[in-house]
């Protein structure tokens, strides 16, 4: 009888030490141009297989942290802010328990202004 006590107590105990390990995964990054950190880009995470979002807005290093994501991927980031242009890593793979790097640089967009006038008359 002890010995069926003692085995049911250690399953017990494995099955909640395997219940307390971490699997999720997570994305960080940082978002630069050519001046240095940009602050408040929006970052967007998609995970492809099923379209699964999740979104963030950088702080005031440049920097993201996305957590909470299921392992594997592939994860597609894109980040935007008004007057760069977008930005976008594919094929972003994470795994167990581990957090993976992307470091994005926002160019800057440059937006045709077209300038008319009519002439004075003189």
């Amino acid at each position: 009888m002890k010995k069926i006590l003692l085995t049911l107590s250690l399953a017990l105990v494995s099955l909640f030490a395997v219940s307390q390990v971490d699997v999720r995964s997570a994305i960080k990054g940082y978002v630069t141009d050519a001046s240095g950190p940009v602050a408040g880009a929006d970052v967007v995470v998609v995970y492809t297989p099923n379209g699964s979002t999740d979104r963030v807005v950088t702080n005031a290093s440049g920097g993201f942290v996305i957590n909470n994501l299921a392992p594997g991927g592939p994860y597609t980031v894109t980040v935007t802010k008004a007057g760069y242009a977008d930005a976008k890593a594919i094929d972003v793979f994470t795994k167990f328990s581990e957090t993976s790097s992307v470091d994005v640089f926002l160019a800057a967009e440059f937006e045709e202004v077209v300038v008319s006038a009519q002439a004075l008359e003189s």
